[in-house]
């Protein structure tokens, strides 16, 4: 056979497949080990699903308006804080700290919303079940922007640009809303007063705050639907195995291995919870990490379970844009006692994991190497959980942490 001078014995070890395995540089893959490596590549994420509880997430009005709610201080409760506080574009809209950090010290990290619009359950224990609906509840929380309902509401009223924004896309925005007749604080979040202000209040006047309340997260969904990760050294170095990129990639000899244990059942378990293109099975799993005793209960799952179930805003709601058919994750959830609720937490995806840290729920660990030598050597103390020991090398974990890099955009 004679090759064209144009290709390179580089480029031939790189892209011929062989029917059992393709080589790469000194590596070889096998033809399942390559279907595992495709599923992982963000290749294979699939176009962004729709939000079926939100007609509007799509908008392109809609995303200008929830970009500028995103970043907007004045509807926190001080006016100094925002969804972009603890949200970051420039740490890959996370915080950096171990625990959310704004009106007051909450005790969960703060999750990265970069990819959440492919996600169907929302916060470590899943207690939402769209963006739009998460989105809501920072604005009362007294941990985080520590205001109420109404205020923001009126806040929204009281921009002309906003108000603008907001009936150009819902309609006219209810008159009374400026009304001197209304507290300026009211709820069912809160303190007391504002909790007892919202109560006080005609049932007619709270479903009309409610109605604009949830129009305000549907936008700032919008715009988080937009926040899609980018490709990895890992992703390209897949791609270009199948011929998908002209670019020639070089793993080091530590990232090939990380990838070979990553992907082995036989020798890890990483694959039973970060799979798929964003790395994560978006489920709930109990990994000894949560906490039962003490000062700072954290149960997980189990509370989140029963609070999406409850929350007004969900896609069962009065404020859904969703028939009831199209609710299918809420309809037949499973809410047995045969699930490992107590303890579990959602999956985090692992894309730019290196640039997440600290990492767990809790932001227990400022390292990947500690965060694989817990799952190496798990809690035998801390009740049933769902890991097994992997007795791993501590070179072979250093391995894992150089596969794990090679997920992150820099």
């Amino acid at each position: 056979m004679i090759l064209n001078s144009r290709f390179n014995a580089l480029t031939l070890l790189i892209t011929f497949c062989l029917p059992v395995f393709c080589f790469a540089g000194d590596r070889q893959w096998t033809k399942y080990e390559l279907s595992i490596l495709q599923s992982l590549s963000l290749s294979a994420l699939p176009s962004l699903p729709d939000s079926a509880s939100n007609r509007f997430a799509d908008l392109p009005q809609a995303k200008s308006f929830g970009e500028k709610l995103f970043f907007d201080e004045r509807l926190s409760g001080n006016g100094d804080t925002s969804c972009a506080t603890c949200h970051q574009p420039d740490k890959y809209f996370t915080d950096g700290l171990p625990h959310i950090n704004s009106k007051n010290t909450a005790g969960r990290n703060t999750p990265t919303i970069v990819g959440s619009g492919w996600l169907r359950w929302f916060y470590w224990d899943g207690r939402r079940d769209s963006l739009w609906a998460q989105a809501l509840i920072p604005f009362e929380a007294k941990d985080e922007m520590g205001s109420s309902r109404l205020a923001v509401v009126r806040i929204v009223t009281q921009d002309e640009n906003y108000r603008d924004m907001y009936e150009s896309i819902f309609g006219e925005f209810p008159k009374n809303f400026l009304s001197s007749d209304l507290p300026k604080h009211a709820g069912p979040f809160g303190d007391m007063k504002t909790q007892d202000n919202w109560y006080r209040l005609p049932i007619l006047t709270q479903k009309k705050i409610n109605r604009v309340y949830s129009n305000l997260g549907k936008v700032i969904e919008a715009y988080e639907r937009t926040l899609a990760p980018k490709p990895s050294r890992f992703d390209n170095y897949v791609d270009q195995l199948f011929d998908k990129n002209n670019q020639v990639i070089e793993p080091t000899k530590d990232e090939i291995e990380g990838i070979k244990l990553f992907i082995d059942p036989e020798k890890t378990q990483c694959m039973q919870c970060h799979n798929g293109a964003l790395l994560t099975n978006g489920g709930f799993h109990n990994v000894g990490s949560g906490r039962f005793e003490g000062g700072k209960l954290d149960f997980g799952r189990v509370f989140g379970l029963q609070a999406v179930l409850m929350d007004e805003f969900n896609c069962l709601g009065a404020y859904s844009d969703a028939k009831p058919d199209s609710c299918t994750a809420l309809r037949f959830l499973n809410r047995t006692n045969h699930i490992p609720l107590h303890g579990a937490y959602k999956t985090p995806s692992l894309r730019n994991v290196e640039l997440t840290g600290p990492y767990f729920h809790d932001g227990r660990f400022n390292t990947l190497k500690e965060v694989v030598e817990f799952y190496n050597h798990p809690p035998t103390d801390n009740g049933a959980h769902e890991l097994k020991p992997l007795n791993l090398q501590s070179e072979q974990l250093d391995h894992l942490v150089a596969f794990l890099n090679m997920l992150s955009v820099k």
